[in-house]
């Protein structure tokens, strides 16, 4: 079953999630997460507006999360951005993902509604490793975090992918 974040969820989440993540030195044992605007490509500042937010939960019920990436519309700033994680430490990533659709043009638009997403993944990045973090859309309506290791393209072999994120 898929649980769908409320815009007010969202709106609190990302407010909540303004500090930065502690990562750790570039001397200490670390592996890298490379997240990428993925699902947040596309759309129009005037009609379509795609909200793409990542998150690493620092408790086990993901209540205690910091954002670590966001990607909006409009957002013409890098496509990725690399967070440093403790390496052979269990890390799980949250996406929160928002399209917002809209008629009508320049002040003339309004919105006619929105669809919200989320899924989460976990592993235990291995020490120096770099991983590729995306949300891909598997089919219309469905989305899911993707994790490859980079130069491999594998999938990590403890790799967890799920949906229900926060209620």
């Amino acid at each position: 079953m898929t649980t769908k974040p409320t815009a007010l969820s969202l709106a609190l989440l990302t407010l909540a999630s303004c500090t930065s993540y502690p990562q750790p030195s570039t001397s200490e044992p670390h592996a890298t997460l490379v997240f990428d605007r993925s699902a947040g490509r596309g759309g129009n500042i005037i009609s379509q507006g795609r909200l793409l937010t990542f998150f690493i939960a620092e408790d086990a019920q993901c209540s205690k999360r910091t954002k670590v990436a966001y990607f909006g519309t409009g957002d013409f700033r890098s496509d990725q951005r690399n967070v440093r994680v403790p390496s052979d430490v269990p890390v799980t990533v949250l996406a929160a993902f928002r399209i917002n659709h809209a008629s009508g043009i320049g002040v003339n638009a309004v919105r006619t509604g929105e669809e919200d997403y989320s899924s989460q993944a976990r592993f235990i990045p291995k020490e120096g490793a770099i991983y590729k973090v995306a949300l891909n859309q598997n089919y219309p309506g469905d989305y899911n975090i993707n994790v490859r290791t980079d130069g491999s393209d594998e999938v990590p072999s403890d790799l967890e992918v799920g949906k229900s994120i926060w209620r």
